[in-house]
């Protein structure tokens, strides 16, 4: 994704306060999707229906048991 925003930016890059603001903004996209997924994840295994182990499972792959 970051790669495609690039591309269709990169003229606009050549401002270094444009690519700074671009730089900054993609950091923060990547580490609030890391935070969320991460959270989502840590409420689906404590009180949801435990997501991860049966896409695991339906995959054939073995489920690491906590």
């Amino acid at each position: 994704m970051i790669a495609l925003k690039t591309v269709a930016r990169f003229k606009e890059m050549d401002e270094r306060d444009f690519a700074e603001y671009f730089l900054v903004g993609s950091l923060f996209s990547i580490l609030w999707t890391m935070f969320v997924t991460s959270a989502w994840l840590a409420y689906d295994h404590k009180l949801g229906s435990d997501l991860r182990v049966h896409t695991e499972q339906w995959l054939g792959m073995e489920a690491k048991q906590d």
